[in-house]
């Protein structure tokens, strides 16, 4: 029996119709969802309607790099390996993407084409040159636009900031960074991260001496705050070979605590942030928080 779902869209045009697959995370109370034609689309989401929408929009991004035609939606149907699987379809306007294709000549060094066909031949999702090249550009777009989004951006209080901030999530994955770093100079390949939602006036109340759960820790509002930001671990980091995985959760009234453990290979290099900072040369690690920020040309008026 196939379990079909119809979400509804109203667009104009031709039609690419796309199954979207998905299923309950094993590991956490998200969904998983997965495009068979196209194995870059795999990813998480709370909810049946948010992972829709993810979908249509990381199928529009990837349409873009690496216009492919999908499979008739009768070859699923015919197909036992998907029996009983669940999905819905994503229809998309194939006539937009047919017109934002554009054929253009490069001129680049053999040692560097030699290099990229070595990546394509080991990474089966990096289907030809034209897809490596367009997805090297639009990270380094990315990176350039979030550059000049946060630039000129004032902070005027590290442990107060708000996810209406631009600089929210970076501030947190900084704090990481640090963590990571000192970790790695005790010969330790994980850290312990302590997740919670208590603001600096809660902590002295009621954690004078310890938390309840040990751990580097950051604060983070609530469980939708803290999916956003197991999304964004996901999407940024997991490629760099590092992990996020929840250990514990542990509620007190209004209060809560996350407990993850971030690990990586013990012959991982990479850095967690792309930074030419040292973590080491920083007393406190708000400092080289605050030393990070700045780089990135946000003006941070306090670090406390």
């Amino acid at each position: 029996m196939y379990n079909l779902y119809f979400i509804h869209t109203y667009v104009f045009g031709v039609f690419m119709l796309i199954p979207i697959f998905f299923k309950k995370s094993q590991i956490s109370q998200d969904i998983e969802f997965f495009a068979p034609d196209f194995p870059e689309i795999l990813f998480t989401a709370p909810s049946l309607e948010s992972g829709f929408e993810q979908a249509q929009t990381r199928l529009a991004h990837q349409l873009l790099k690496d216009p492919a035609r999908p499979k008739p939606i009768q070859h699923y149907l015919e197909n036992e390996k998907f029996k009983d699987e669940k999905f819905f379809i994503v229809n998309l306007e194939s006539v937009y993407f047919d017109d934002a294709i554009e054929k253009v000549t490069i001129t680049s060094p053999k040692s560097l084409l030699k290099r990229i066909e070595d990546a394509i031949s080991k990474n089966p999702m990096l289907k030809s040159r034209s897809a490596f090249l367009a997805k090297g550009a639009e990270e380094l777009l990315k990176k350039e636009e979030s550059s000049n989004l946060l630039k000129d951006t004032v902070i005027t209080s590290l442990s107060n900031l708000t996810k209406e901030s631009p600089a929210y999530y970076i501030v947190k994955f900084a704090y990481i960074h640090d963590f990571i770093e000192n970790s790695r100079g005790k010969s330790k390949n994980y850290v312990d991260l302590l997740v919670h939602n208590l603001r600096q006036n809660d902590v002295r109340r009621i954690h004078p001496y310890e938390f309840p759960l040990q751990g580097d820790r950051i604060y983070l509002k609530d469980e939708c705050e803290l999916d956003v930001f197991i999304d964004l671990f996901n999407k940024e980091y997991a490629h760099k070979g590092f992990s996020l995985e929840k250990q514990k959760t542990l509620e007190n009234g209004k209060f809560n605590y996350w407990l993850f453990k971030i690990s990586w290979e013990v012959k991982n290099n990479n850095k967690f942030l792309d930074t030419t900072l040292n973590s080491e040369d920083f007393v406190w690690c708000s400092d080289f928080v605050q030393a990070y920020l700045e780089s990135k040309g946000i003006v941070v008026e306090s670090k406390f």
